[in-house]
């Protein structure tokens, strides 16, 4: 799963919310972060594998925005 992290959006208290998120919807596959303000890349450890649903997507934009989140 692909999150992008906008620039006005990434603050501490947002990231602490994604990764509890992602804890509950722990799964087989692997989650990266695109952070747009420095324009770089992250590969999260194996501890926040996730199962993609619907309602993690929601939430996840709910926090980062529309689009924020993407399964590939």
């Amino acid at each position: 799963m692909y999150i992008k992290i906008a620039a006005d959006r990434g603050t501490p208290a947002a990231l602490e919310r994604l990764k509890a998120l992602l804890a509950e919807h722990a799964g087989p596959l692997g989650t990266v972060l695109f952070y747009e303000r420095e324009g770089r890349t992250l590969e999260l450890s194996e501890r926040y594998r996730v199962k993609p649903s619907p309602e993690l997507i929601e939430r996840i934009e709910q926090l980062f925005g529309k689009g924020a989140a993407v399964v590939k």
